[in-house]
């Protein structure tokens, strides 16, 4: 998954120069909290960042919501030593490093509850229902939990 998939496509608005100066401040506060997001630490961090935005901006569109959910996966495989996460004709496939700290218990029952595999070079491939991406990242998050 890219970050510019995330990005929520709308038809351009007019706008006064007031305006445009207010909204180009807000564009580089959310882009400095963003990649914040990306690099958080904790996934406490992400949820104070959203819930910041959220009381500052309202509502988050569904391009921002799923940034987040982008950063938590980020997040959570640089936690467990994955290398790579990548969707594959709707399947996760997960490149685990050789120092990953995902339990080999973990990994068997993910495998048995998404009709998965896993290679001798660490790569897991697992079957996820989802359809539309905001579905794809809320399973791949359930997955990573679980490891």
């Amino acid at each position: 998954l890219r970050a510019d998939d995330a990005i929520d496509q709308r038809e351009p608005m007019a706008v006064g120069r007031d305006e445009l100066e207010f909204l180009t401040l807000v564009l580089e506060q959310c882009t400095h909290e963003l990649k914040a997001g990306l690099s958080a630490e904790s996934l406490d961090e992400i949820r104070a960042l959203e819930e910041e935005a959220r009381d500052r901006f309202g509502p988050q569109p569904p391009g921002l919501r799923n940034l987040c959910q982008v950063g938590r996966v980020k997040f959570l495989a640089q936690k467990l030593k994955i290398q790579t996460v990548d969707r594959v004709d709707g399947r996760l496939v997960l490149k685990f490093l050789p120092a990953t700290s995902a339990e080999l218990q973990r990994m068997t029952s993910l495998l048995n509850t998404h009709a998965g595999s896993l290679t001798p070079q660490g790569v897991m491939s697992l079957s996820l229902k989802a359809k539309r991406d905001e579905d794809f990242l809320r399973e791949t998050i359930a997955v990573l939990m679980a490891l």
